[in-house]
């Protein structure tokens, strides 16, 4: 089965080198921006084996829009018919009545410049018939949950970041949820390696069967302590015992630092 959707951004982090660059739109939250357009939800998928897109759709002024994002790597001198037509080709959508109008190619830099083609297509207009059919829309909150999520990547450009070590209680609004000592490192690993800035990481001891991934709770503690990166600390935990172990772990190297 063509990837799509969750399962292709999963597949295009996790194998980068696969693939042609595709713009990182995986950021974005819902919102009305300074020119009162509105994101409405999202979608990916590929235009060829190698050649991932992502597509958002948006809406403003009453006119709601699709634009796709991909590489123009190979294809930089195709006609806009044609490219076009590779989208077609997709079948993630199609014109209703076979009227190809309302479409615009532009050619652009991602920040680590890579060059690649935007194209809006129009879908519909207030309440007038829709022009397109087809374009399955995934909403943003699905993806912001992947993207907060011990899976997920650290987003470019995030400056600070909260980590929450905890195999059953939920992690509080902005904190990035790990379950096992090994996700957190990855998520600590993630996080230094995209220059952000760690807050806090809040942990719980008793991981229950999430702790056959790396330990207890107080084996993160013993990790940072070993690596000499003594980050903010919290503890949550509701064992005692193992409140006072990480405590004292905590106050005799983080001290040291």
């Amino acid at each position: 089965m063509e990837l799509s959707g969750l399962e292709l951004i999963r597949a295009y982090r996790s194998d980068p080198e696969k693939y042609l660059p595709m713009p990182d739109r995986t950021g974005v939250t819902p919102r009305v921006n300074e020119y009162g357009e509105v994101n409405i939800g999202w979608n990916a998928g590929l235009l060829e084996e190698n050649r991932p897109y992502f597509v958002e759709c948006w809406a403003v002024d009453g006119i709601t829009m699709l634009t796709f994002y991909f590489s123009s790597d190979g294809i930089e001198n195709k006609p806009h018919k044609e490219l076009l037509q590779m989208l077609l080709d997709t079948g993630y959508f199609r014109f209703r009545n076979n009227a190809a109008g309302g479409y615009e190619f532009s050619s652009n830099n991602d920040p680590q410049g890579n060059r690649y083609f935007s194209c809006n297509v129009a879908v519909g207009i207030d309440e007038d018939p829709p022009l397109i059919e087809g374009a399955p829309i995934i909403p943003w909150s699905v993806l912001n949950r992947y993207n907060k999520s011990e899976e997920g990547p650290v987003p470019a450009g995030q400056e600070h970041v909260k980590i929450w070590l905890d195999d059953v209680r939920e992690a509080p609004e902005g904190y990035y949820h790990c379950r096992s000592v090994n996700a957190a490192k990855a998520k600590i690993e993630a996080c230094e390696k995209a220059g952000a800035v760690i807050d806090v990481i809040d942990c719980d001891h008793d991981l229950g069967d999430y702790a056959a991934d790396g330990g207890d709770g107080i084996r993160l503690i013993d990790w940072l302590a070993e690596r000499g990166t003594h980050y903010p600390m919290e503890i949550h935990t509701m064992n005692p015992v193992g409140r006072d172990n990480m405590q004292r772990e905590i106050e005799r190297y983080w001290n040291e630092g």
